[in-house]
């Protein structure tokens, strides 16, 4: 999804995180990759259902990014 600079597509993704963490279960909880742009290195988080499971930057979550049950959400990178 891409636009004009505004905040709906910020609000967007972090709805669209809380909807997947909604609808999973204990069990079998999502794998979200967040990407958003900071002045810091580490810019992108994972989480395991409804816990962080690491701060890093992209570069170390190459392999969660192949799995098929990774979401990857980016936000103005």
């Amino acid at each position: 999804m891409t636009g004009t600079s505004d905040i709906s597509k910020s609000v967007f993704l972090v709805y669209l995180a809380l909807r997947l963490l909604a609808k999973s279960n204990d069990d079998d909880p999502p794998l979200i990759i967040f990407h958003i742009k900071t002045p810091w290195k580490l810019n992108c988080y994972a989480f395991g259902g409804m816990s962080v499971l690491c701060t890093r930057t992209i570069d170390d979550f190459d392999e969660l990014l192949f799995l098929s049950e990774t979401w990857y959400l980016v936000d103005s990178v």
